[in-house]
């Protein structure tokens, strides 16, 4: 019990060091990660889960994003993880202190001074609960950062045009 309050703990200092959707819109990496979503048409959903199984299954997860996805965002498509070149990553800690989700884009970068190809988070957001944690209330915050997603990819692409 200690050790998952203690890990716990330490997830939600990481996730208030790192920005999350409502202060990304004001500073200027926002850009950036807008950048990270252009010339995006297909990516794989891939699921990390670290919560007890009264929570869902990985599988679970990956269908509940795939499925937003396909409602939201129609012209993305959604391939197996072998194949794709971008990854869309659930990742999911429950404990009994709270929990963290957080999705995040990876996909192919190539960097400006060498000219390395590199796989690279783009994109990402989080979001946390403190306390009691139910599976309502973790495929809210999965909803809203699929929603900030989607809006998101809707802003890189009329940027793109």
């Amino acid at each position: 019990m200690r050790s998952s309050a203690a890990a716990f703990l330490f997830l939600a200092s990481l996730a208030f060091a790192r920005p999350c959707s409502g202060q990304d819109a004001q500073e200027p990496h926002a850009a950036q990660r807008l950048n990270g979503l252009k010339a995006l048409d297909a990516l794989a959903v891939v699921v990390r889960h670290n919560a007890s199984r009264e929570f869902g299954t990985p599988k679970e997860w990956g269908d509940i994003a795939v499925q937003s996805l396909g409602r939201t965002l129609p012209e993305l498509t959604i391939a197996d993880g072998q194949r794709a070149r971008a990854w869309l990553e659930v990742n999911i800690i429950a404990t009994e202190s709270g929990s963290l989700i957080e999705l995040s884009l990876q996909r192919w970068t190539t960097l400006a001074e060498s000219g390395e190809q590199t796989f690279s988070k783009v994109w990402w957001d989080s979001e946390m609960a403190v306390g009691h944690v139910s599976r309502r209330a973790l495929e809210e915050s999965l909803a809203t950062l699929l929603r900030t997603f989607t809006d998101d990819y809707r802003r890189a692409q009329l940027q793109a045009k």
